[in-house]
């Protein structure tokens, strides 16, 4: 999709997801839930911390369920170094919070940094701006599920 053709609704969409997912991975940051713990190590978000912190107390909400029934495919290298979309595949059983955790990253990874020139892709607005409302809804719970709320909306 060229630049131009972006309706000025999803623009704002775009910005806002990217915002709050910053926001929301900076407050993970924050509260210690890191990827790697050891002294000089990156300090990178640990969603799979946090997962594991909250997934027994995390239920889906409306918008977890849609994203979750019509989820984001994930951009890979195919044969002969050509971009492919396939299918996000889930490790059986993994939790709720896991898979939704999962495909909010996948939506920023393929917003991004995904290809977005054909319609089966990111070039159809009305998923895309789904996609995003779901996500944003998604993220707002996420803070106030496991207290982040103040870091993530920027409470000081």
């Amino acid at each position: 999709m060229k630049r131009e053709a972006i309706p000025s609704n999803l623009s704002h969409l775009a910005f806002e997801f990217f915002f709050r997912f910053s926001r929301f991975e900076f407050a993970l940051k924050e509260n210690l839930y890191l990827k790697f713990t050891d002294v000089g190590a990156k300090a990178e978000p640990g969603w799979e911390r946090f997962s594991e912190k909250w997934r027994d107390k995390y239920e889906v909400s409306d918008e977890a369920r849609r994203l979750l029934d019509a989820p984001p495919m994930r951009q890979i290298v195919g044969p002969g170094q050509k971009l492919e979309w396939v299918q996000v595949l889930f490790t059986p059983n993994s939790a709720d919070l896991d898979k939704v955790s999962q495909l909010l990253r996948i939506v920023r990874n393929n917003l991004f940094h995904g290809g977005k020139h054909q319609a089966r892709d990111w070039d159809d607005p009305k998923r895309t701006e789904s996609l995003l409302l779901n996500c944003l809804s998604i993220l707002t719970q996420l803070a106030d599920l496991s207290e982040l709320t103040q870091d993530y909306e920027g409470f000081y």
